[in-house]
């Protein structure tokens, strides 16, 4: 999937932004098939750990935000590098309700991350 952080993208030349450059969110693997969205620390379902590229470093949850099923997920843990390979990130998640679908039933994955945009020159 790729998200396109911006219209600027097609007039690079117009902006002097280094974020412009940075490549979409890969997601390549996650750390479980399938789990509870319900019951668990606070009610809020199974943890789910995210591997892939490009989650930039940006607060989750503002900056860096994480959807299953298009619904955002319930509480954000951790971004990070991972720790078995170091060009591979890792979110982790508590991913809650998620629009409460049929157990068994596949759940996209949707990691989008907003631009940072800097007016600091020099």
């Amino acid at each position: 999937m790729r998200i396109i952080r911006s219209a600027a993208l097609a007039l690079p030349f117009l902006f002097a932004s280094p974020q412009l450059a940075q490549a979409a969110p890969q997601v390549l693997y996650t750390d479980i098939i399938s789990g509870p969205n319900s019951g668990g620390e606070g009610n809020l379902g199974a943890y789910l750990s995210i591997f892939g590229k490009g989650f930039g470093s940006g607060s989750l949850g503002s900056g860096v935000k994480v959807y299953l099923n298009d619904v955002e997920v319930s509480r954000y843990i951790l971004l990070s590098t991972s720790k078995g390979r170091s060009d591979i990130q890792q979110i982790s998640v508590q991913i809650g309700a998620v629009g409460n679908p049929a157990a068994g039933t596949p759940v996209p994955i949707k990691v989008v991350v907003r631009p940072s945009w800097s007016t600091r020159v020099g």
